[in-house]
C-alpha cells in the first residue's frame, strides 16, 4: 500500500466550506482535501458542507473506497484455485472455482486501481460482466480466509 496521497475535489456554488472524512482511519485519512492511504480494507468518504444564515446546509455525498494491494500474479496459484475464461474477453467472464468450498470476495479494479465491482461469491461458477467498461487490462482480486489471488484480465 505505497499508493501517493491524491486530492479530492469538490465545489460548491454557495462558496461555502467543503469538509471531507474517513470513516476508516486504518485504511484511510482525510486531512483537507488530500487523502493518505494507510492500508487494505473499506472506507467511505464522506463530503459535507454547512450552511449558513443564506444557505441551508447541503445533503451529504458518500463514495466507498476500497484498497487492494495487488502483487505478482501467481499463475500456478490461480490455476490451482479459478478458471476464468475467456481471457481476453468482449466483457463477459465466467469465473469458476476449484479445489475449495466456502464464499470469496471478488474485486475487479482498472489497471490504476480505481474500484470497478466487487461482489461475495458463493457459488462454484460467478459471471462477471464488463461490457460497460472501457477496454483496457483489468485486475481481479479473488480473497477468502485462507489466500488472496490475483489475475489480470484483457477487456478488448
Amino acid at each position: 500500500v505505497d499508493d501517493a496521497d491524491f486530492e479530492l475535489n469538490a465545489s460548491s456554488d454557495a462558496q461555502l466550506p467543503i469538509t471531507y472524512s474517513s470513516s476508516v482511519q486504518e485504511v484511510a485519512i482525510v486531512n483537507g482535501a488530500t487523502v493518505t492511504i494507510n492500508g487494505e480494507g473499506e472506507t467511505v468518504i464522506t463530503t459535507s458542507q454547512p450552511g449558513n444564515n443564506n444557505y441551508h446546509a447541503a445533503e451529504d455525498v458518500s463514495q466507498t473506497l476500497i484498497v487492494v494491494t495487488i502483487t505478482a500474479i501467481d499463475e500456478d496459484l490461480l490455476k490451482r484455485y479459478f478458471e476464468i475464461r475467456p481471457n481476453p474477453t468482449n466483457g463477459n467472464l465466467v469465473i469458476s472455482r476449484r479445489n475449495f468450498q466456502g464464499s470469496y470476495s471478488l474485486i475487479v479494479t482498472d489497471l490504476t486501481g480505481k474500484f470497478v465491482m466487487k461482489f461475495t461469491v458463493d457459488s462454484d461458477t460467478h459471471y462477471v460482466d464488463l461490457t460497460d467498461q472501457v477496454p483496457g487490462v483489468y485486475l481481479l482480486k479473488m480473497q477468502t480466509n485462507e489466500f488472496s489471488i490475483d489475475a489480470r484480465i484483457i477487456k478488448m
